[in-house]
This record gives structure tokens, sequence and C-alpha cells, in this order.
């Protein structure tokens, strides 16, 4: 009788126990992923400090030119910059990327876009770009442009 009660004693706590550790690799992925989204939107944080502080600065420094690389959320596959004299433009078309033109059109405040789109918008003032707008591809999770001062506003460039 007591072999009995011992194995069903036993039986009772493997099933604790193999409850106990499936709550703790639940709890363990979800802390994973909550770190990852944090980490994505810290780059993101960072990436859209980073370039308005460097426009706004370099604004104001007419002929001065700057090659500036910035890191991006891992998430990111393209970066689209659009001018900021754009926002508004009805006649705006970026038949590639349409919620970018319809961003555009309806005057969103947002010139700087990440693709898939980013939680944040990111709008610049005074931003010019080469050919009203223009969309590079990061490379290890990072982009190169070209700064230049023109005065009052800055021009965006590929390098």
């Amino acid at each position: 009788m007591k072999k009995a009660q011992f194995a069903v004693g036993q039986i009772f706590i493997y099933i604790l126990a193999i409850i106990i550790a499936g709550l703790i690799i639940l709890y363990g992925y979800k802390a994973i992923i909550g770190f990852r989204h944090k980490a994505e939107e810290i780059a993101l944080i960072n990436f859209k400090t980073s370039i308005e502080n460097d426009i706004a600065k370099i604004a104001t420094s007419y002929g001065s030119v700057k090659i500036k690389e910035y890191d991006l959320p891992s998430s990111a596959k393209e970066v689209c910059f659009i001018s900021s004299s754009k926002l508004g433009d009805t006649t705006f078309s970026m038949p590639d990327y349409p919620i970018i033109e319809n961003s555009i059109k309806s005057k969103a405040r947002q010139n700087i876009f990440l693709i898939p789109m980013a939680e944040i918008p990111i709008y610049v003032e005074n931003m010019e770009v080469e050919n009203t707008f223009f969309c590079i591809t990061p490379s290890r999770g990072k982009i190169t442009i070209k700064l230049e001062g023109l005065g009052n506003r800055t021009l965006i460039t590929k390098p």
C-alpha cells in the first residue's frame, strides 16, 4: 500500500514540476519578446532624435556639408524622405507607396517614413530632398545620407 501512495505522490510532484517549468518558459518567452520590442522602440527614438537634431543644426550653416550615418530599428527595410514643402500637395505622386502618398496629400505631419511603418511619426521642418523624395534601403541596419545646409533649410541627398 505504501508503494502505491508513494507512486501517486511522485506522479503529482512530476506534474506540478512540469506545470511550473512550462510557466517559467512562457514567462521567459514573453519577457524576451518584450525586451526586443523595447529595443526597437529605443532604436526608433534614437534615430528620430539624431536626424532631427542634425538637420536643425546644419540648416543654418549655409554651404556646410556632412555625410551622416544613422542606425535604424532592425525591422526597417527602407527609409523614405520627402521634402517638407510637399506636405499637402495634392499632385504629389508616389505610386509604389500609396500609404506615404496619402499621408503627404492629407498633410500628416510626417516626412520621414520607415517601411514597414513605424509607430512614431517623424517630421522635420525645413527639410528639402533632391527630386522631392527618395528612399534608401539600409545596409546592416544603417543608412548614410548627405546633409547640406542652405541657410534656412537642409538639403538631403544620397551620398
